[in-house]
């Protein structure tokens, strides 16, 4: 290992514990990080906006009919 990579990353992490994270700007990092739209979710979450995994019985199988099985698995098992 190179000795600069060592100082390079000392400097960064100096540099990260010297930011002062205000409540103003705890509030733009949490803005920017969460406040997506929810066109941008349904483009991998699907219909039923679901994070957990989908229950699929075949590969051809669209995520939607994959999310209702998993719902309705947990529906029965409740």
């Amino acid at each position: 290992m190179f000795p600069t990579a060592g100082i390079a990353s000392t400097k960064n992490f100096l540099k990260h514990v010297s930011r002062h994270n205000t409540l103003t700007q705890a509030r733009r990092n949490i803005s920017r990080h969460y406040d997506l739209s929810n066109e941008l979710f349904a483009l991998y979450l699907g219909d039923t906006m679901t994070y957990s995994s989908a229950v699929f019985k075949s590969d051809d199988e669209d995520l939607t009919t994959a999310q209702m099985r998993k719902i309705s698995l947990l529906i029965d098992k409740v």
